[in-house]
């Protein structure tokens, strides 16, 4: 598998993308509002992790409902803490059209990284926000982003991530 290949190189750039799967990757998904967003991701983490996806949308919903996790620029970077979750996990959506997420910048959302953390959070947990949002508000990142084809060239993409990002 190419996924494996890559790590297996030692290719990682970025710290967060031993966080993140292809398989925790859905392209082009049709969803509507938040609630429904979150629903997949934590439908896909159930499948894919055995985690239990009512948890995971209660946890979001309820971290959602603090303030909007929308950074602006289409995209936003729901969080929460999970009970009993060993590592951290993330995820992605990229919606075939955006959604409402009270964005600061009042626009809609299509770019969705799901990040879950141990319920014993740590500094770690916000290093990895401060990372993560740093590559979502990277422009030509978002481009490719919104460019990729598959789950395999998204995921590749966070894993080339760097702060001095080379497409």
């Amino acid at each position: 598998m190419h996924a494996e290949k890559l790590v297996q190189q030692d290719f990682l750039k970025s710290s967060f993308a031993k966080f993140l799967f292809p398989e925790n990757i859905r392209l082009d998904v049709d969803a509507s509002s938040k609630a429904e967003v979150f629903a997949l991701i934590a439908a896909t983490f159930e499948r894919e992790h055995q985690l239990n996806s009512a948890q995971i949308c209660q946890g979001l919903l309820a971290r959602e409902k603090l303030e909007s996790t929308a950074l602006g620029c289409g995209v936003a970077l729901p969080h929460a803490q999970i009970a009993g979750l060993g590592a951290p996990m993330m995820g992605f959506i990229r919606t075939r059209s955006p959604i409402a997420f009270d964005a600061p910048d009042g626009q809609p959302v299509s770019a969705i990284l799901v990040l879950l953390v141990p319920a014993k959070g740590s500094q770690e947990y916000l290093q990895l926000l401060a990372e993560i949002a740093d590559a979502l508000c990277d422009e030509r990142f978002r481009d490719d982003l919104n460019a990729a084809s598959d789950q395999y060239a998204a995921w590749e993409l966070f894993v080339r991530w760097r702060p001095t990002y080379v497409h």
